[in-house]
């Protein structure tokens, strides 16, 4: 375990701590947020759809292709909307939190091109 300075008081703090046992400052925070998208059935839907994903204000936090992975900063628990371009399926909404890890699932499997899906927090993102 390595000792690290603390940004606000500078005494020394574990790499792991999460605040500062001092000042309680954040330590090493990271508010890298990963969302593995869904990849549509085909792939050449897939090459043109883009998705998007927005916060309830409806600003943007990314934009890019289905089967893709979303990262992005958040500082709060924050109500997310993710939806592709087209309609080829029905938003997701769900509330994520800074530094995990989610992915986009369909919420059913029944065949249509317009289906549902939802956001579930997982611990490893596979690499496509």
């Amino acid at each position: 375990m390595a000792l690290i300075k603390c940004n606000e008081c500078g005494k020394e703090v574990s790499e792991f701590a999460k605040t500062c046992p001092v000042c309680g400052a954040p330590i090493n925070v990271d508010t890298t947020v990963k969302i593995k998208i869904f990849p549509l059935e085909s792939s050449f839907i897939q090459a043109l759809v883009n998705v998007r994903i927005t916060n309830d204000k409806g600003r943007l936090l990314w934009s890019g292709r289905s089967g893709g992975v979303a990262s992005f900063k958040i500082d709060a628990p924050t109500k997310i909307t993710i939806t592709a371009e087209k309609g080829f399926h029905n938003p997701a909404v769900g509330v994520i939190e800074p530094g995990k890890k989610y992915q986009h699932i369909p919420n059913d499997y029944k065949i249509s091109w317009k289906r549902n899906y939802k956001i579930v927090e997982v611990d490893i993102i596979d690499a496509d």
